[in-house]
């Protein structure tokens, strides 16, 4: 087996450790070193992490004062010992084959970089995303905590974070992918990613001007090792976008048409050229896109052919008929011409909005190393699929829809009826022996307990 470090800073993160700790210690694949960073933290964390280190052996606590995230992170790189090493935010969680989904995949395919998907989790919704094989993947969800790398190519070429509030994993992720452009990807959702309150993610303060020294250095690395030519396109986009981006949230300009839609209640993203709006997309998935076709850099037209899985309204002055048919053909799901009254757009938005929520299809349900594809039926136990009846399915998707309740028999019954017709009272004892064996062969542990005279509810640890 290869060693992997998985490096963790810390700041005031007592309230959140133990979960983080959790998630680490019940990792599938076992060798591993867990380095906590402590970045001079004033609550509990440090004695969290100490108690720890004297049960688990694969635990490392050192303790710095207060330098920031890349520092910690650099001192984390300094003192690891595997072959492989990937990081982790003090205030999430990774799925039990966190590790060895990122492993197999470095191992199989003897490449120095593996990406996987992600969880977002914001306190309002749960989306699954995921890093894309894309032509601008040296800026498409750079964390990271996405990430596994050779160890040994990152001593090599003397890598390190560079000193930024934002655009640290950026430059750090982009430099490696200059070097190493091939990476492998994991299939399946192993990170769950917080965002919390008071995040600098999605801020508009001077932190977001890091952003700009950050692309720059990576320019400058490009140039040094010989490997701007053949990225400078992309290269010179990002350096662009950076300061169309920073220049704009410093101005703190806004249009008639972003405050009518603030004031109506929704929460605005803009984007100043074609290029800018597919990056934008790369990072996160609105719920509605209002799209000009009169866009610098990159056409209306061109955007509206990229964009996949989101309702489109295009606003643009063309009135030629033959015109609005190839966008509706296109991918638009309507379109307004200017000038328009704001009453009317509003209303076309309410109903695109509508009718997208009656498509969306949350796809993943995800308990412990448990995994169900609601669109393709497939179930996993960490990366091994299972194979279940279609009671044994409708079983499983109850209870991981509600991991937290107990789900009484008659309910039970009641909620799976309309899939499985033919399971009586009598016969779901049964179907619960048989699903709980299958995930018993391949998990190695019991997923779902029965609390007797009420019902059943999936075990936590």
């Amino acid at each position: 087996m290869s060693k992997v470090s998985v490096i963790v800073p810390v700041y005031n993160a007592s309230k959140y450790l133990e979960n983080v700790i959790r998630s680490l210690r019940v990792q599938i694949y076992k060798d591993c070193e867990f380095i906590f960073v402590d970045d001079g933290s004033v609550d509990n964390s440090g004695e969290i992490i100490r108690n720890l280190a004297e049960k688990d052996r694969r635990v490392k606590y050192i303790f710095q004062k207060n330098n920031g995230v890349s520092a910690a992170r650099n001192t984390g790189l300094a003192v690891a010992t595997g072959k492989y090493v990937t990081f982790m935010d003090s205030d999430d969680l990774v799925y039990a084959d966190f590790v060895e989904s990122h492993v197999k995949m470095m191992h199989g395919y003897k490449h120095s970089i593996s990406a996987g998907y992600y969880i977002t989790i914001d306190g309002k919704s749960t989306k699954t995303k995921l890093i894309s094989d894309e032509k601008l993947k040296l800026m498409k969800a750079p964390a990271v905590w996405l990430r596994m790398f050779d160890l040994e190519a990152l001593r090599k070429h003397e890598l390190s974070f560079g000193n930024y509030k934002i655009g640290e994993d950026l430059n750090f992720s982009g430099k490696m992918q200059l070097l190493y452009p091939e990476f492998v990807r994991t299939t399946i959702p192993t990170y769950h990613y917080f965002i919390r309150p008071g995040s600098l993610v999605g801020t508009s303060d001077e932190s977001q001007f890091d952003l700009l020294n950050a692309v720059s250095d990576m320019e400058d690395f490009a140039k040094t090792n010989d490997l701007y030519e053949q990225n400078e396109a992309e290269l010179e986009f990002m350096v662009i976008n950076h300061i169309l981006m920073a220049g704009m949230k410093r101005a703190g300009e806004g249009n008639m048409l972003e405050e009518a839609l603030s004031k109506d209640g929704y929460r605005v993203s803009r984007a100043y050229s074609g290029t800018e709006a597919l990056y934008v997309l790369s990072a996160s998935k609105p719920d509605l896109i209002l799209l000009d076709l009169m866009l610098p850099g990159l056409s209306g037209e061109e955007v509206l052919s990229r964009i996949k899985g989101i309702p489109v309204i295009v606003v643009s002055a063309k009135i030629d008929v033959d015109d609005k048919v190839a966008l509706l053909l296109g991918g638009a799901t309507d379109y307004i011409t200017k000038p328009f009254e704001m009453k009317e757009l509003l209303a076309r938005i309410t109903v695109a909005l509508r009718n997208g929520a009656a498509s969306v299809d949350s796809s993943f349900l995800c308990f412990d190393n448990l995994r169900l594809d609601m669109m393709t039926h497939e179930v996993f136990v960490g990366q091994q699929g299972v194979n279940l009846t279609r009671t044994e399915y409708a079983i499983l998707k109850i209870l991981m829809q509600n991991p937290s309740q107990v789900i009484a028999k008659s309910v039970l019954l009641e909620r799976i009826s309309e899939d499985t017709p033919d399971c009586t009272d009598n016969s779901l004892k049964t179907h619960i022996s048989h699903l709980r064996k299958k995930l018993l062969d391949i998990g190695g542990k019991e997923y779902i307990d029965t609390v007797w005279g009420i019902g059943f509810k999936l075990k936590s640890e």
